[in-house]
């Protein structure tokens, strides 16, 4: 195991976290953007994520629904990893200059990304408007 492998674990269980397994299949389904599937480890059906371009950046989570009997049980951490990795990088809605979420961004969405930046390095990209988008890029995982 490597040194980074076990620092993020250890972070995972400081925070009280083990994130489960899930994995993502692509459908067929058009949603405007790439659409997959999240199945959980028993390869139920739990949600589905919708990834579109941009503003000229790729692989930007524009929706995600987690079915609600599998809410707050810590599947959408994984989901952005794992698309992390399928993908080479995934960005998040817009943020303001002063880091504030724009409407682009539930809730969930931030802690999401406040999340992810304590355990990753996470980069910021800018954009129209003095505003700008985190990405997870694959190489730092």
């Amino acid at each position: 195991m490597k040194l980074i492998d076990i620092l993020k674990e250890s972070l995972n269980l400081k925070a009280g976290n083990i994130y489960p397994d899930i994995t993502l299949t692509p459908s067929p389904t058009d949603m405007g953007g790439k659409t997959y599937e999240i199945k959980n480890k028993d390869k139920e059906e739990i949600g589905a994520v919708v990834i579109k371009d941009i503003d000229g950046i790729e692989n930007i989570i524009y929706s995600i629904f987690i079915l609600p009997e599998y809410r707050g049980k810590h599947y959408a951490l994984p989901v952005y990893v794992n698309l992390a990795k399928m993908l080479g990088s995934i960005c998040s809605g817009e943020y303001r200059e002063d880091g504030t979420p724009t409407s682009f961004v539930s809730e969930d969405a931030d802690k999401i990304w406040k999340r992810l930046k304590e355990i990753y390095p996470i980069e910021k990209i800018k954009i129209q408007g003095n505003k700008f988008r985190y990405c997870l890029n694959s190489k730092k995982l």
